[in-house]
């Protein structure tokens, strides 16, 4: 790449770029080559720092405005929730989870304080992966009480476990991650015959 030459720059002689060359320790260096020193040019510098803020401000505005999500769940409303998950009810759990020794598969067992969907019974066996934070069982210790929406299938394939329902990460977030709709879900299900 041929070197242009630039005209004279009394600036140039200033920056920490030329007095360095001067110094010696870029002596190889033509003053045309020491373009690339433009860090230690003040105007440079603002035109840099205005790039990286605007950058920042952009990939903030994009980052807190956007509805990402760290999975792929639906998004119901809390009425089209209840109505498609085919168990719904409240519990408190009596036993503490258990399951195979690798501790994957869990099993919790609740006594129903009020059913809402799909449970006929005093008590339900509630199956759950225990593989990540999504699925750790929801708080299912033992004595706590909680709302659970289930599948009444296995929806992990792989599970040789036998409940009377599974939760699963997509069951739950959609009222445990949106606490502002509790008041919502709470209305619908005062509405529901137990």
């Amino acid at each position: 790449m041929p070197v242009v030459p630039l005209p004279p720059d009394p600036k140039y002689e200033k920056r920490l770029g030329g007095v360095l060359v001067e110094l010696g320790f870029f002596p190889m260096l033509s003053r045309e080559q020491r373009i690339w020193f433009w860090w230690d040019d003040e105007e440079m510098k603002c035109v840099a720092l205005r790039v990286l803020v605007l950058s920042l401000l952009v990939l903030g505005t994009a980052a807190i405005g956007s509805n990402a999500h760290a999975s792929s769940c639906w998004r119901p409303s809390p009425a089209e929730h209840i109505d498609r998950m085919p168990i719904v009810f409240f519990g408190k759990v009596i036993n503490a989870p258990r399951g195979p020794a690798d501790g994957k598969v869990q099993i919790a067992e609740f006594r129903v304080q009020r059913a809402y969907k799909g449970v006929t019974g005093d008590t339900v066996t509630i199956g759950f992966l225990n593989d990540h934070g999504g699925n750790r069982g929801w708080g299912f210790d033992r004595g706590s009480s909680m709302l659970v929406f289930a599948e009444s299938s296995n929806p992990y394939l792989e599970l040789e476990v036998k409940a009377d329902g599974y939760a699963y990460f997509c069951s739950m977030i959609p009222y445990f991650g949106r606490t502002a709709l509790h008041p919502e879900y709470w209305d619908i299900l005062a509405l529901m015959k137990p």
